[in-house]
């Protein structure tokens, strides 16, 4: 990294703290001026909230390649201020440590290289609230299709620019981004958000429009949703996905099909890409059990999704659809021992067959699934606890196969006034 870049990341982690700190002091101390009053009440109304994690991840590969395992331990702790005359503010810190992962296999992205622990801010901006428009500036987290959270691992991607959501109408949120840096997983810096398409890319920007909307009528509803990526001299990409929901008695019924289409524009800096991916995903769920079936089919060229693969018809633990000239399809079947009255307990197996021509990509993974959820009925003090195990089995068609076994403990907890 650059001596400017790592100028620029200390100028802004060090803003980000001080930000935090004086959030958490001005809560904490009295302020008697009149104007003070206002800003104490903006704070003192503010609220705390995060997740403690405790995640362990491995991999074990069937010829020469160096297994895997990372052990982290940390969370994220939030503070978001009251707002005063809509605006508020707002900074979300995440702590990925070590946690006696083994030194003789390799990192897995759950920490950086040789298992190192790392910490960033995930978030820290200024935030306005005016007439049905949330308007964001500065690092933050965002939820689009193809740039979005990806909590694949410990701590989320992150962004940093300008958001805007509008939900003046009625069922309709209406989203435009202005994204200039991104934060990978394991990275405790934020880069050019250009690079994580092509490495000397450090002055584009991300554009992101978008809406969402949801048709509510007695015979189905229905959502629909559209998004424009555009990268200069790199891609436009747009996707579009419709759900439809109808439900007879206890029964559930859904289908989903999506479009996603990407073409390189410009000077194509990573390449002439053009390609698409066209699918379903649709289901039903019954006392319990939830069964979904899944149908993809991409064109000639991978699709290019650095920031987030969301918006992809199948997404496993390891693998995902969208590759080139892949035909996948997969099936997944979820139960909720609720009906039989283990509350909080869920089992669920997902297979997916992506028959593609690539080395790379010709695959099938079976991925079975135990999660449970703590209830005050359990025990009072665990409410809210989970505890996901995750047993992946990867199977490629001529390359090396190779099995995962994830653990996720998540313990969330809230504080309604700092």
């Amino acid at each position: 990294m650059s001596r400017n870049c790592l100028c620029t990341n200390f100028i802004f982690h060090f803003r980000a703290l001080a930000a935090a700190v004086t959030l958490l002091l001005t809560a904490l101390m009295p302020l008697n001026a009149p104007a003070a009053d206002t800003l104490a009440e903006m704070f003192s109304e503010g609220q705390a909230y995060g997740e403690f994690r405790l995640y362990s991840f491995s991999t074990d590969y069937s010829e020469s390649t160096r297994d895997a395992n990372d052990n982290a331990v940390g969370g994220i702790l939030s503070l978001r201020t009251a707002e005063v005359h809509g605006i508020s503010f707002g900074a979300t810190l995440g702590i990925a440590e070590d946690f006696y992962s083994d030194d003789d296999k390799d990192s897995f992205k759950l920490l950086q290289e040789n298992h190192d622990g790392y910490r960033k801010f995930l978030e820290a901006y200024i935030q306005g609230h005016w007439f049905d428009t949330t308007i964001k500036y500065g690092a933050q987290i965002i939820y689009t299709p193809y740039a979005d959270i990806d909590p694949g691992r410990f701590l989320p991607k992150t962004y940093k620019g300008l958001s805007l959501i509008n939900r003046s109408i009625r069922n309709l949120e209406l989203h435009a981004y202005y994204i200039t840096d991104f934060s990978d997983w394991c990275e405790d810096w934020y880069r050019p958000v250009g690079t994580g398409m092509n490495a000397n890319n450090y002055d584009d920007p991300l554009y992101i429009g978008g809406f969402k909307y949801r048709l509510e009528t007695d015979p189905v509803n229905v959502e629909f949703e559209a998004w424009g990526y555009n990268l200069a001299d790199t891609f436009n990409l747009g996707f579009l996905k419709m759900k439809a929901e109808k439900q007879i008695g206890d029964l559930s019924l859904f289908f989903m099909p999506s479009y996603t289409v990407q073409k390189s524009i410009g000077d194509e800096t990573s390449g002439k890409i053009d390609t698409y991916e066209i699918g379903f995903e649709t289901g039903f769920k019954y006392a319990g059990l939830e069964l979904k079936g899944f149908l993809a089919k991409s064109g000639d060229d991978d699709l290019a999704t650095p920031w987030g693969p969301g918006g992809r018809v199948i997404k496993q633990e390891e693998r995902i659809s969208g590759f080139a000239e892949m035909d996948a399809y997969a099936v997944r079947m979820e139960y909720n021992f609720a009906s039989i009255n283990l509350s909080g307990l869920t089992a669920a197996v997902y297979y997916a067959d992506y028959d593609s021509p690539y080395d790379y990509s010709d695959s099938k993974e079976t991925d079975y699934v135990l999660r449970y959820n703590f209830g005050k009925e359990f025990n009072k003090a665990l409410e809210g606890v989970s505890v996901e195990l995750t047993y992946a089995d990867v199977d490629f068609e001529r390359s090396e196969d190779f099995k995962r076994t994830d653990l996720r403990i998540k313990f969330p907890f809230s504080f309604s006034k700092l």
